[in-house]
């Protein structure tokens, strides 16, 4: 039943990806890290440093890796900010064991704070390495921009800068 729920949500990035001809590993991603949101400011730029949490489903082939993400983030003096989106990554194997990825990703990212809650659109792009412990195990270490849709934005925060690292775990076809 899972696989055939990532498979389908795999089909939303416009990959080819029915049970026949894509021969794709199921994932579960778990993810923390350091985020930084930036709000430029005339000649001066605020930044305000926090933490993100994230949950991630997608698949794997030997080339690509597709997600839908959830993160959660505890930055500066917002009450708090969530994001929910698509992610794809292209692999490029350094060893059996060891990928170099790098990525595009979007969705939805809602803030809350003293001046009400707003939901922008964002998008961005990732970059990290990944290693295989064993062949339902993995660890990955990365870093992602994201740029927030921050017209009219009342928070002010354009840009998510996060250094994270996540347990990813690979669910039997």
């Amino acid at each position: 039943m899972l696989r055939k729920i990532v498979l389908a949500s795999a089909l939303v990035f416009g990959l080819n990806a029915t049970a026949g001809d894509w021969d794709a590993t199921p994932l579960i991603g778990i993810e923390g890290g350091g985020v930084v949101g930036h709000t430029p400011g005339g000649f001066t730029e605020n930044n305000e440093n926090g933490v993100s949490g994230g949950l991630k489903l997608g698949a794997e082939s030997d080339e690509y890796r597709a997600y839908i993400s959830g993160r959660v983030y505890d930055v500066g003096d917002l009450d708090y900010m969530q994001s929910v989106g698509l992610e794809v990554q292209y692999l490029l194997p350094l060893t059996d064991s060891m990928n170099i990825f790098l990525g595009g990703n979007g969705g939805w990212i809602r803030l809350g704070g003293n001046n009400g809650t707003e939901s922008r659109g964002y998008f961005g792009g990732d970059l990290g390495v990944d290693f295989e412990i064993n062949k339902k195990f993995g660890v990955e270490i990365g870093y992602r921009l994201s740029r927030i849709d921050a017209n009219g934005n009342e928070f002010g925060v354009q840009y998510l800068s996060t250094v994270s690292g996540g347990l990813i775990f690979k669910l039997p076809n």
